[in-house]
């Protein structure tokens, strides 16, 4: 019987204070509110001593019944003896009839992290615990996160396509001139030796004459594979004009190896190349140099110096490569 006259039902104190333990006279659990019956991990016992599955932590005197009955109406801290060893506060209130103890819980300050626990709603709290506006608050907070890590996830995609595409040859899928200046400012800047390849087409131009624009852009992209195809992931390789191509061979300034690689490069670039039902036909001039010619490498001193051997290599019948010895006095 309740103060007053009042009779409050076992459905109406579960309803109130879901996590609640009554204890018994002997020091027993007698029942247990639903939500504190839904921490499986703690393996609750009914008729099972309180201190089995409860550590008292402060008042620290606390060690029997009767001393928790002194502190009826003090707060308390209790530990659950679950392996999370999960912390509560609780208020304790005598049961005249019976002796015993009636105590509410709730998990304070710790709500955020016992929910990661334990399987429970705002529906497993009383409306008027503030558990349930922390839950809000807290459901609120990672729906929060969840957009922002999303929109973060769609900004750097556009950010990462925008770098892409401002360092990418549109057509090609090669690097552009952009992207070939930043290679050869980080490789000179660090001191990191490098060979410069110049590429130009031969008869590209009649293949546009005669079979038209867009069979040139087909024989384009398939320049861009034979280049991929003969260099190495770590090498630069760009379209830097219409039909012209700079590859920077990174680490590699052995003339012999270069000349191999020119070889390859020759030999796939003077296969016929399918254009629909017509064949397109085109070899490849070479030019390059060393960056170890240079005092102080420059991109555009070497391109030009590259561009010559590249010449050179037309006058002397096309689909061949010079490579460069070290420049001469009146070009220094």
């Amino acid at each position: 019987m309740a103060p007053d006259g009042i009779s409050v039902s076992g459905a109406a104190i579960d309803q109130m204070m879901p996590m609640h333990v009554q204890i018994d006279g002997q020091g027993r659990i007698a029942h247990l509110g639903p939500t504190l019956a839904k921490l499986d991990a703690a393996n609750f016992e009914i008729g099972a001593p309180f201190s089995d599955f409860f550590e008292m932590r402060r008042p620290p005197i606390i060690g029997t019944l009767r001393d928790l009955r002194r502190a009826a109406g003090k707060p308390l801290r209790l530990r659950l003896r679950d392996p999370f060893n999960t912390p509560l506060t609780g208020l304790a209130a005598v049961l005249p009839e019976t002796g015993g103890v009636l105590m509410n819980l709730s998990f304070g300050i710790t709500i955020v992290e016992s929910l990661r626990r334990y399987p429970l709603t705002s529906t497993d709290f009383a409306q008027t615990d503030i558990a349930v506006e922390m839950m809000f608050l807290s459901e609120a907070h990672t729906a929060v996160m969840n957009e922002w890590h999303k929109l973060y996830r769609r900004l750097d995609g556009a950010r990462t396509a925008a770098e892409r595409d401002a360092a990418t040859d549109t057509l090609t899928g090669l690097f552009n001139r952009r992207a070939l200046e930043d290679s050869a400012a980080r490789l000179i800047s660090a001191e990191l030796p490098f060979s410069l390849m110049a590429v130009d087409l031969d008869f590209f131009k009649e293949v546009n004459d005669t079979l038209g624009h867009a069979a040139g852009d087909t024989v384009l992209q398939h320049v861009a594979r034979v280049l991929r195809s003969v260099t190495r992931g770590h090498d630069t390789v760009a379209r830097v004009g219409g039909d012209e191509f700079i590859v920077l061979f990174l680490g590699e300034t052995d003339p012999v190896a270069i000349a191999r690689i020119g070889e390859r490069l020759l030999e796939r670039l003077n296969e016929p190349i399918t254009v629909g039902q017509e064949i397109a036909q085109i070899s490849g001039s070479l030019g390059s140099v060393s960056s170890l010619l240079y005092e102080k490498p420059n991109l555009e001193r070497m391109i030009r110096d590259a561009d010559e051997a590249l010449y050179e290599s037309k006058k002397e019948g096309r689909s061949r490569l010079t490579i460069r010895g070290a420049p001469d006095a009146e070009r220094s």
